[in-house]
């Protein structure tokens, strides 16, 4: 860092605390809206208030988040067992169990059974969640504007299901836990998908604190 004092740089730093926190508790929980309190105050205490006038004035700061969070109500999860549907199978020849999470669940299901299956889940869950093929939902953008890989799809299967509003639904053995987290995201609501994004000069927000 010495040899190039006189350089710009750039440094992020990662805080996972309120992902961790709005999981557990619940994106609108005292405990959620505690922990942003927390890191305001450290922030203004640890680098505003310490930063030198000079270095402040040439300094951007930027904050952002990966993703939004939703509160859901884990008492109304709908289960549905794996032996229910056709699965393809992978290396080992077990079927390949469903990934994602609880509001995007991605499915590798058998080519020929694509249709069945899926006219199934809308019978059985289609007011609660949206049932899209993987190509379906490429195609509207929902993976990016650009092309996605044969190595994304094996990743993502063929099927998706998107739960609707707050709901959350999962596939569960009968030796498994049930989910118990409060809050989530990876689906489609704008809690989820909108993330806040705010630029600021570190002078003018030293000079602020100052004032206070």
């Amino acid at each position: 860092m010495e040899e190039n004092k006189d350089s710009s740089a750039y440094f992020f730093v990662h805080i996972d605390t309120p992902d961790a926190i709005a999981h557990k508790y619940g994106p609108n929980s005292p405990q959620y809206y505690t922990e942003l309190s927390n890191i305001t105050y450290l922030l203004n205490r640890e680098l505003i208030q310490k930063i030198d006038p000079k270095t402040a004035k040439d300094t951007l700061l930027l904050l952002t988040a990966d993703h939004g969070s939703v509160d859901v109500d884990i008492e109304k999860t709908i289960y549905l067992p794996k032996t229910a549907l056709p699965m393809q199978t992978g290396a080992n020849q077990e079927p390949i169990a469903p990934t994602g999470s609880y509001r995007e669940i991605f499915l590798h299901i058998e080519e020929q059974k694509l249709a069945e299956t899926k006219q199934w889940l809308n019978k059985k869950i289609g007011d609660k969640a949206q049932i899209i093929e993987t190509t379906e939902a490429t195609e509207k953008g929902l993976f990016g504007i650009n092309k996605v890989s044969e190595g994304f799809f094996e990743r993502a299967g063929n099927l998706l299901i998107l739960p609707y509003g707050n709901e959350t639904i999962w596939f569960k053995n009968p030796q498994e836990r049930e989910i118990n987290y409060l809050g989530q995201h990876g689906g489609l609501s704008s809690q989820e998908m909108l993330v806040p994004f705010a630029v600021a000069n570190l002078g003018n927000l030293k000079e602020k604190s100052i004032q206070k």
